[in-house]
């Protein structure tokens, strides 16, 4: 199991780039967890 952790801070103009490329890569029992920052 990977768990790949990203910190994002008003980063809703690259999220959906960042997760297509980190999920394309993952099997179906690894995870993402993404920490927004507050913004």
């Amino acid at each position: 199991m990977i768990t790949v952790c990203i910190a994002t801070f008003n980063g809703e103009k690259y999220i959906r780039e960042q997760l297509n490329s980190i999920l394309f890569q993952l099997s179906l029992q690894d995870e993402v967890i993404v920490s927004d920052d507050g913004s």
